[in-house]
């Protein structure tokens, strides 16, 4: 799946945004440009999305210099991802514990 539909199923599924075009609605009349939410790229939207996805455990950390690792438990499915940024690895973990299957961009 490339980025872009990524970040779409994380937003609708994970933070209840629904999708249009240009932007993200997340609801009571709200939205948010498309470029404001990346949490793929940016370490607090990787956060914010995290926090969303209510996780019973995450961790987080560094296996060596310039790969981390996170690993998440949603419900019954786990989520692990290795990156070189934080928000790349949380955003992949979250979406392989979410997304069946989705989380191979």
């Amino acid at each position: 799946m490339n980025p872009d539909r990524l970040t779409d199923e994380l937003a609708r599924r994970v933070m209840g945004y629904t999708v249009s075009a240009d932007r993200f609605l997340t609801g009571s009349r709200g939205w948010i440009p498309r470029w404001r939410f990346d949490p793929l790229n940016k370490s607090e939207d990787a956060l914010r999305l995290l926090e969303a996805a209510e996780p019973e455990r995450f961790e987080i950390r560094q296996e060596r210099p310039g790969v981390i690792a996170a690993a998440v438990l949603v419900g019954s499915r786990t989520g692990e991802a290795r990156s070189c940024t934080i928000a790349a690895a949380v955003s992949r973990a979250v979406a392989r514990a979410v997304l069946e299957g989705a989380a191979q961009p």
